[in-house]
């Protein structure tokens, strides 16, 4: 990537990012025009980035979600998180859901995610954070 630049990363990513028949053609074009080299250099921090020993002292109250089908994070590697931060809560979007579910299916998303996040605002004592202390729209 770094001698031929982005374009052919760029046109295999709506099948990593969202699913079948959906894309975001600017979050695509972005890519492609990214730089090479810093787009190298960022990948070769994050592959040498290992923050698993400081998971567990994470102390704010968590919320993981994961697409179950996303080939980019594994929902095996959202539960290793869940599991490793002390009280987490872990939501598994069912589906053909991939990394661009938040842009893709928002309120699948909120649905999936309403009770949990209420749950963590009791315990933040955040009175009502986020939402307000209501669930987010579309959710029950």
């Amino acid at each position: 990537m770094r001698r031929e630049g982005l374009a052919a990363l760029a046109e295999s990513a709506p099948r990593r990012w969202f699913t079948p028949g959906f894309t975001v053609p600017a979050l695509v074009a972005d890519h492609a025009a990214a730089d090479p080299g810093a787009y190298a250099a960022c990948c070769d921090a994050l592959a040498a980035y290992d923050l698993r020993d400081g998971v567990a002292s994470v102390a704010a109250p968590t919320l993981v979600l994961a697409g179950r089908e996303d080939p980019a994070t594994p929902p095996a590697h959202a539960r290793e998180i869940a599991v490793a931060v002390p009280g987490a809560s872990l939501v598994e979007l069912a589906g053909r859901l991939a990394s661009g579910t938040p842009r893709e299916r928002p309120h699948c998303r909120e649905r999936r995610a309403a009770r949990p996040l209420r749950r963590l605002d009791r315990v933040s004592g955040s009175g009502g954070g986020r939402w307000g202390g209501r669930a987010p729209r579309g959710a029950r």
